[in-house]
């Protein structure tokens, strides 16, 4: 079959079809448009992390109640909960006066 011949037969399928081809073409951009703005949330979201996270600077620190080691297990979590007081918002402000 020649091109022309292909071209006909489909335009001739698409115009018997009117509403076939209206709603796979709809179903397509709304497609389309999902894709793309789902990437385009997770760009954005990334960015926004990456300047808040280079906004910290050099200057900052953080303090926790726990290390990373104590989560192997109950015991030691629990070990730990006893151990380490809870952070009060006093002890932030003793912090922030005596900072350097």
């Amino acid at each position: 079959m020649k091109l022309i011949e292909t071209l006909k037969l489909a335009l001739a399928a698409i115009w018997a079809h009117k509403l076939r081809s209206a709603l796979t073409l709809l179903g397509m951009i709304v497609g389309v448009t999902a894709f793309v703005v789902v990437v385009s949330l997770i760009q954005g979201f990334n960015k926004y992390i990456d300047e808040k996270i280079a906004g910290i600077g050099s200057k900052s620190f953080s303090i926790q109640r726990f290390n990373f080691e104590d989560f192997k297990n109950i015991d030691t979590i629990a070990a730990a909960q006893r151990r380490n007081k809870e952070l009060t918002l006093e002890d932030l402000e003793f912090l922030k006066e005596r900072a350097r």
